[in-house]
């Protein structure tokens, strides 16, 4: 069949999108029927794009509303969409669909919050992925994934040992470091530091008054309060918080708290939120940094010494 270049250029453009075919009629001066047999012989496919009226769709809600799929229906679904790919897959988004997408469901709340998975389901999750293991291609993906997430330690490497010569366990350290504590270890090792094995409970020194503490540095504050006779209570919590103090001394009312991680992002947060509760609860607080320590000598020695001529409140002094 012959067909003229313009009429071809022509049918493609308008035969598959067009609702008025005497507009095909008068533009190709031909009768309908060689026109629809010129589009069969190119392969051209007519269609109308064809939108539903919302009282069809309002109509075809209602009647499906609360009915349920037989068994038999569920299995011929299943049967027919196995081994197949869904239609999405493969395919991104647009900028500009990811744009309106995220327009549209600004202020939504999503339908899953709140909701909680029955036991049941939960089983069956828990059986479907019973036994089952990542392809090697997975295995590899997930390798370089973690490794861009692992974070660069070495830049904190000077304060990691200090901190762990210091006496705090490696647990401790990781958590201001958000990784974990054998990862600390194992960076340690790598660095050449001996490893220290922990006791105590978590603790790794003792001082003399039998007190167990995290780091050097602590236990000999708390053998300065002990050689002093300044009677103190190791881990109290501050006024009914989950925040534990380093020492209490009860004879003054007085809080001491030794900020041995200071300059941390993470340590410093939470030195924040404790003095927070130190003042809105109007504590006594004397705060000891490293290398500083001696600030706690200064302030105790002449009060302790006038206060055996008369009775001196600590907190005149601080």
């Amino acid at each position: 069949m012959r067909i003229p270049p313009e009429h071809i250029s022509f049918l493609k453009k308008y035969y598959p999108m067009t609702k008025d075919r005497q507009f095909l009629v008068d533009h190709l001066k031909r009768d309908w029927k060689q026109i629809a047999s010129q589009a069969a012989y190119l392969g051209i496919r007519r269609f109308v794009k064809y939108k539903r009226m919302p009282e069809a769709i309002e109509k075809s809600r209602l009647f499906h509303l609360g009915r349920k799929r037989s068994r038999e229906t569920c299995l011929k679904i299943s049967l027919k969409m196995r081994c197949k790919k869904p239609w999405i897959t493969g395919k991104h988004h647009s900028e500009e669909t990811k744009r309106k997408i995220g327009i549209a469901n600004k202020g939504k709340i999503p339908w899953i919050t709140g909701r909680k998975m029955p036991a049941e389901v939960r089983h069956k999750i828990s059986i479907a992925g019973k036994g089952r293991k990542h392809s090697w291609e997975t295995r590899k993906i997930l390798s370089i994934l973690r490794k861009k997430e692992r974070k660069n330690l070495e830049i904190y490497k000077d304060h990691m040992i200090r901190a762990y010569k210091e006496g705090y366990s490696a647990n401790k350290i990781g958590v201001n470091y958000g990784v974990h504590g054998n990862t600390i270890i194992r960076r340690l090792r790598k660095w050449g530091e001996s490893i220290n094995n922990s006791k105590f409970n978590g603790h790794l020194f003792q001082a003399k008054d039998g007190h167990f503490l995290r780091s050097r540095a602590e236990k000999l504050i708390d053998d300065k309060l002990n050689s002093l006779g300044v009677g103190h209570i190791v881990e109290k919590k501050i006024a009914n918080s989950r925040y534990k103090c380093d020492w209490y001394l009860p004879d003054f009312d007085v809080y001491i708290e030794y900020w041995g991680l200071s300059g941390k992002e993470s340590y410093d947060k939470r030195k924040d939120k404790k003095i927070r509760i130190y003042k809105n609860n109007g504590l006594k607080l004397i705060s000891l940094y490293p290398n500083k320590t001696d600030k706690l000598e200064r302030k105790l020695i002449p009060i302790l010494e006038l206060k055996k001529v008369k009775n001196i409140q600590l907190t005149d002094f601080l």
